[in-house]
């Protein structure tokens, strides 16, 4: 199957950064002179090693079938290796640094690897010659140790910048959404940033005063690092299993509901995205989606699988879902934050939702979002009294029920998000029987 390739915009950008790259390569050089082999080479094996140690991160909603597919985040220590050789050498070799690694190994992949790695090897290079050039500059007009810990806070908040703004630019460019909702995604790494910086520092004190030895002290951690990092992973997999199982068996009560709670998950995660929300929340997001039927396990299967409409009693039964489900999570140290959006997904904009009768703002945002998910999963499912909606006429629902029933803009970022492809989940999931609200479309059929 061929590569796809990048749309022009992006293409043009990456075209665009290679030559600020080169530009900043080549200015660096005229200053500074010739970059120094021997460090290159030392940096440049340490930066290999660090890279080597990347941990793949699995993203909330990786099931989600995008036009283009949501790439995992990977963790690399590689970062800090180049801002110890921003802090440690001249800024022609640190720039050299960054240049080297990408572009003999791109030439080497597909097409679609070489323009990602020829991108992310350019915008290195321009983060990390500004870096040096920042560090130098400030160390070289002001003596004295808060002078070393400003000029490298200040560096590394200049490689953040400019790293963020470059890759916001090209993930905006290629999901054709606004720089912003990517960009706020990304905020979660400056914290990130300044620890590095810190760690960074220090590493290169000891290099300066140790040479090449000092390196141990660089690489011990990095695979320190990987093997902490992979650890927490593993215990968050077997977490998120455990949670999953417990899901699939409420789910299964009923033969229209298996892989319910899974797919609404997907939606709310591709759903937070269009929205902006910051990467780093849509774990707690996914959670939250994946256990806001939870309550159903005190709900009678009789109720659950019944073809036609609830009597007041059956229906008094299924609205009590909603606070079960919040119940059951609220003793849970870390689940206590999802009880909320459990416990509020069945609210109305319009106040006439349940368990309480909250309006418009007063119920919570997450709650809003998993609202329309849940709504348009049911809605593109068989029911046994009527047959799915395709996600054209789904989509039409939910603009209709939009400011009533439910967020006028969460629906119409969820349409924007189907139109793109950004909101289909691969496998297939079956129906939501009789709890939700938005069955009062079909009020002759279901009550």
């Amino acid at each position: 199957m061929p590569a796809e390739r990048k749309p022009t915009s992006v293409r043009l950008f990456v075209a665009f950064t290679v030559s600020v790259a080169i530009g900043a390569t080549v200015t660096t050089w005229m200053h500074w002179g010739r970059p120094k082999l021997s460090e290159v080479l030392f940096f440049w094996v340490v930066h290999n090693l660090a890279e080597n140690t990347t941990v793949e991160v699995p993203l909330p909603g990786l099931y989600v079938a995008r036009t283009s597919p949501q790439r995992p985040l990977k963790l690399s220590s590689g970062f800090i290796v180049l801002l110890t050789a921003a802090f440690t050498v001249d800024p022609a070799t640190a720039t050299f640094i960054a240049l080297l690694p990408a572009f003999p190994i791109a030439l080497l992949r597909t097409e679609r690897d070489a323009v990602r790695r020829i991108f992310n090897g350019a915008q290195e290079t321009v983060c990390m010659a500004a870096t040096a050039v920042v560090f130098t500059t400030i160390t070289g007009a002001f003596d004295g140790i808060a002078t070393l810990f400003g000029a490298a806070l200040i560096a590394a908040v200049v490689a953040e910048v400019l790293n963020t703004g470059q890759v916001a630019t090209v993930v905006a460019l290629h999901r054709q959404v606004h720089f912003g909702a990517v960009a706020r995604q990304m905020t979660w790494t400056i914290p990130h940033s300044l620890s590095f910086a810190l760690a960074a520092l220090l590493v290169s004190t000891l290099y300066k005063e140790f040479g090449m030895v000092a390196g141990v002290f660089l690489v011990m951690p990095l695979v320190a690092l990987r093997f902490v990092r992979q650890s927490k992973l593993d215990l968050d997999a077997v977490h998120e299993e455990t949670l999953k199982t417990f899901v699939r068996a409420i789910d299964r009560k009923s033969p229209y509901t298996r892989h319910h709670s899974e797919g609404v998950a997907e939606y709310v995660v591709a759903l937070h995205r269009e929205l902006g929300t910051p990467e780093k929340e849509l774990t707690r997001r996914y959670f939250g989606a994946l256990l806001h039927d939870v309550g159903k396990v005190t709900v009678s299967s009789k109720i659950l699988t019944k073809a036609g409409a609830l009597t007041d009693e059956e229906f008094t039964e299924m609205k009590s879902h909603p606070g079960v489900g919040a119940e059951v999570v609220k003793d849970i140290d870390h689940l206590q934050d999802l009880q909320w959006e459990i416990l509020y997904h069945h609210e109305r904009m319009d106040g006439k939702g349940y368990p309480h009768g909250l309006e418009a703002e007063n119920i919570p945002y997450a709650a809003r979002v998993l609202a329309v998910a849940d709504t348009f999963d049911a809605l593109t499912n068989d029911r046994p009294y009527r047959k799915a909606m395709t996600k054209e006429e789904a989509c039409e629902e939910l603009n209709r029920v939009a400011g009533t029933q439910l967020d006028t803009e969460i629906v119409d970022a969820f349409v924007r998000a189907v139109e793109r492809g950004e909101a289909v989940v691969r496998f297939p999931v079956a129906v939501h029987t009789n709890d939700h609200v938005a069955e009062e479309t079909f009020a002759s059929k279901v009550r």
